[in-house]
Formats: structure tokens, C-alpha cells, sequence
């Protein structure tokens, strides 16, 4: 009689035993599983603020381009956007939508220090927040001179 007692608490044992291993098991599973979720969302979260930062410096380039050709279409001048671009600020504002992507785009276009204009891009959406990315255009080189983030 005592030979089954010792068989049962030995099964029951085992059985406790292999009940805490699978639930170690199941714990670690669990955790591996929200922090790869936490990976994987804040690698969209970068890769939409990427994407912000380069449209951004893709229109404050393009602007610096459009400045550059204006300038030489016309001798050098560059009142392009009023006729005393040196105490004057242009603002202009555009929606962007590409498969599923919308951001908004500020770009500014600023005449304060002389000879030179500073040109920001803001781009933004809801998921991402906002990039702002700024050039400092030499209108006697024709060329940006320095880049700011």
C-alpha cells in the first residue's frame, strides 16, 4: 500500500513540476513577444520620422534650386517672392497624400541676414509629429552654405 502512495506523490510531483516549467516557458514567450512589438512599433515610428526629415530636405533643396534658376534668369536678382526680400518672409503650406502616407509641408522662405536667405521645411502628420529641417542659401554663391536640423 505504501508503494502506491509513494507512485502517486511521485506523479503528482512531476506533474507540479512540469505545470511551473511550462508556465517559465509561457512567461518568457509572452515577454519576448510585447518587447519585439515594442521593436517593431518604434521602427515605424522612426522610419515615419525618416521619411518627414526627407521630404522636408527635398523641398527646402528644391526651393534653394528654384532660387538659384530665378537668379540666374534674371541677373542675380533675387526678389523672387517680394520686392524687398531682405525684410520680408514667405510662407507657403501643401498637403501631401501618397499610398496610405499623408504629412502636411511648411516651407519658409526667409530674408533677414544679408546676403544670405534662410529656408525651412517643416513637414508633419499625426502619426509622427514634425521634422524641421533648415538651409542657409548664399545668394551671392547661388548655392546652400550650410544645412540645420
Amino acid at each position: 500500500m505504501g508503494s502506491y502512495r509513494s507512485r502517486g506523490v511521485a506523479l503528482l510531483a512531476l506533474v507540479l513540476i512540469c505545470f511551473v516549467v511550462l508556465s517559465i516557458f509561457s512567461v518568457v514567450a509572452f515577454s519576448i513577444s510585447t518587447r519585439t512589438l515594442g521593436v517593431e512599433r518604434w521602427q515605424k515610428e522612426h522610419y515615419e520620422k525618416a521619411r518627414l526629415a526627407y521630404i522636408a530636405r527635398s523641398a527646402v533643396n528644391a526651393a534653394a534650386e528654384e532660387i538659384a534658376r530665378y537668379q540666374q534668369e534674371n541677373g542675380g536678382s533675387f526678389d523672387c517672392f517680394v520686392s524687398d526680400p531682405s525684410n520680408a518672409k514667405s510662407v507657403g503650406t501643401v498637403g501631401i497624400n501618397d499610398a496610405g502616407f499623408t504629412a502636411n509641408l511648411q516651407l519658409t522662405v526667409s530674408g533677414d541676414i544679408e546676403p544670405y536667405l534662410y529656408i525651412e521645411g517643416r513637414s508633419s502628420n499625426a502619426k509622427a509629429g514634425s521634422v524641421a529641417v533648415s538651409a542657409l542659401y548664399d545668394t551671392q554663391k547661388k548655392k546652400i552654405v550650410d544645412w540645420g536640423w
